[in-house]
């Protein structure tokens, strides 16, 4: 499963009290590196959101489409 740091981490809490066992049984991947990932124990992509959000932001200004690629930094915890 993968989706946003808020939403897996609800995941994460609704597979425990199931008796699922996170990281063996059901692996969860969050996006977005937020503190609730660490709380968590989450395994989450840092996509570095200030970056994107400052490039979208300069493309809108600019009135141009240009494809830039950014770094994406996988932060292993221990739920995957």
């Amino acid at each position: 499963m993968l989706t946003s740091d808020q939403v897996a981490s609800g995941a994460i809490t609704v597979a425990r009290e199931q008796g699922i066992n996170i990281g063996t049984e059901l692996a969860v991947i969050g996006f977005d590196n937020q503190p609730i990932a660490r709380i968590f124990d989450l395994t989450t992509l840092d996509m570095k959101l200030n970056e994107i959000g400052r490039k979208t932001f300069r493309q809108a200004l600019a009135e141009e489409i240009s494809q830039e690629e950014i770094e994406v930094k996988l932060i292993e915890r221990g739920s995957a």
